[in-house]
């Protein structure tokens, strides 16, 4: 454009060697858009004889064909990440690409579409963002396109700490094994506000007695894009440690009569086994988890107890009641051997001499 108005028409006359050029008209009609327009420009020539030439007309046509130039490189603006980076989606959200036109210092941007893709899960979606420019004169861009894609790969966190809802019991406390099966864990998710929570497994291993076992529970988290967390273990151990309870109130000391020839094993062996009957049958005998108890004696089916007059001495014999896992409780009672019989005297018949 410089150059086209540095430049001007020549012209010769017959007898003037240098005719004076004159700029008759510069006139100026705007086009279509701010940045085009036709400029036209008239001179003629005078010679000094006040002879004027023809005219000659300049036209400098000015237009703006070419469309802005988007300057970010492509992809540059594209995010992946994870749905619960907030802070970096808002700021990926908040980008646009800038232009640079050759005559319009402020080529307009346009959002041309605004896509949202959902994903394989709720919390998962790819959002396609597409911009152009255009300039005053309708010049376009290329497009340029967004992709952001926004993934869930990270599981449930496990907030409840291990060993945190395991229960050691004893086997009557049906209260605390029931508050215990009552619990699980809990969890969190980046994402998904409520992870699904499985009880993988539930195990009960027998113990050294009916009465005690180990019952392992396993447990884990999903949360709706199917990211597991790692497994969570409750141990609740159930022991029987509390003895039983013995009453041999019911149960009379044995008193044997001192007789020649009395077979007193035998008595002492069938008293014990009254007294058996009688404290398992006792409502006081009794045991907190095994309902069918045994009872032992320390008799040794020989030994009887010493004479005596006044029952001071005798033979203690001891009962032990056992539950099924060897808890136990004692009671004492006693064998006496007394001599509760008058003696017999024997006289001769009278003697006449």
């Amino acid at each position: 454009i410089a150059q086209a108005l540095l430049m001007f028409p020549a012209a010769t006359d017959n007898c003037d060697a240098t005719p004076t050029r004159s700029l008759v008209s510069d006139n100026t009609t705007p086009g279509t858009c701010p940045q085009e327009y036709t400029r036209i420009r008239v001179w003629n020539f005078e010679d000094d004889c006040g002879n004027v030439s023809a005219t000659f007309v300049q036209t400098i046509t000015v237009e703006d064909t070419t469309p802005p130039v988007i300057t970010d490189a492509p992809g540059s603006l594209d995010l992946t990440t994870q749905c619960n980076n907030l802070g970096a989606i808002n700021n990926a959200v908040a980008a646009f690409p800038l232009a640079t036109d050759n005559c319009d210092p402020s080529p307009t941007i346009s959002l041309i579409s605004d896509t949202t893709i959902p994903g394989a899960c709720p919390q998962e979606y790819t959002r396609i963002r597409v911009w152009n420019y255009r300039d005053d004169c309708g010049n376009i861009s290329g497009t340029f396109t967004q992709t952001i894609i926004i993934n869930d790969d990270i599981p449930p966190l496990v907030t409840t700490p291990m060993g945190a809802l395991d229960t050691l019991l004893d086997c009557n406390n049906v209260t605390g094994l029931n508050l215990a099966l009552a619990m699980m864990p809990t969890a969190t998710d980046n994402c998904d506000p409520t992870p699904t929570i499985t009880l993988l497994s539930d195990v009960t291993t027998q113990g050294s007695c009916p009465q005690e076992y180990i019952r392992i529970r396993v447990w884990n988290f999903e949360d709706d894009c199917g990211n597991m967390s790692a497994s969570y273990y409750q141990t609740i151990t159930v022991h029987d440690t509390v003895a039983p309870t013995i009453d041999c109130s019911g149960v009379n000391n044995l008193v044997m009569e001192c007789v020649t020839g009395a077979n007193y094993p035998a008595q002492i062996e069938a008293w014990i086994a009254a007294a058996k009957l009688t404290i398992l049958a006792d409502p006081q005998t009794d045991d907190a988890c095994d309902m069918d108890l045994t009872v032992v004696d320390n008799y040794n089916g020989i030994d009887v107890p010493p004479l005596s007059c006044n029952l001071s001495t005798g033979l203690i014999v001891m009962f032990t009641v056992s539950d099924d896992c060897g808890n136990t409780a004692t009671c004492t009672k006693m064998v006496y051997l007394d001599d509760t019989m008058q003696p017999m005297i024997t006289c001769p018949a009278d003697t006449l001499t």
